[in-house]
């Protein structure tokens, strides 16, 4: 027996609108030379998503501090840009109720592994959510 997850295509959405968003596409030179652009290596990016995997899977074991994380982290990266993406989180709105959890681990690993490498906390946030559309339709197949 294989543990399945299920989401609804239709709440898939706001996160589809992310990784269109956030797809690796090509860097104009335009965008090169605008002041206050950052430019994030290859390996950065890399790394950046093979840490948010894990932090997925180390997440997957009963008792783990995020429970259900693919849907916690695509909830957080979609409620972090309610308004503006900014890296932000209100835990007091009610809204936001149950994303503690999810918000302290992306954040712990952004600020020991990330913080130095261009790759601002808005932009780990929204590729965690990426990530985690990406993990979830694998896990339909």
């Amino acid at each position: 027996m294989t543990n399945s997850v299920w989401i609804n295509p239709v709440l898939l959405l706001p996160s589809i609108l992310l990784l269109a968003l956030f797809s690796p596409r090509g860097v104009s030179s335009q965008q090169q030379q605008q002041p206050g652009n950052v430019l994030v290596s290859e390996a950065d990016q890399a790394a950046a998503i093979d840490a948010v995997q894990q932090l997925i899977t180390d997440n997957n074991a009963p008792g783990s501090p995020i429970r259900n994380p693919l849907a916690k982290l695509v909830r957080l990266s979609f409620h972090d840009c309610l308004g503006s993406c900014d890296g932000c989180l209100n835990l007091d709105n009610l809204d936001n109720l149950g994303l503690e959890p999810a918000y302290n681990e992306i954040n712990d690993l952004y600020d020991s592994n990330f913080r130095a490498t261009g790759i601002s906390r808005a932009d780990f946030i929204a590729l965690a959510g990426v990530v985690a559309v990406r993990e979830a339709s694998c896990n339909m197949h």
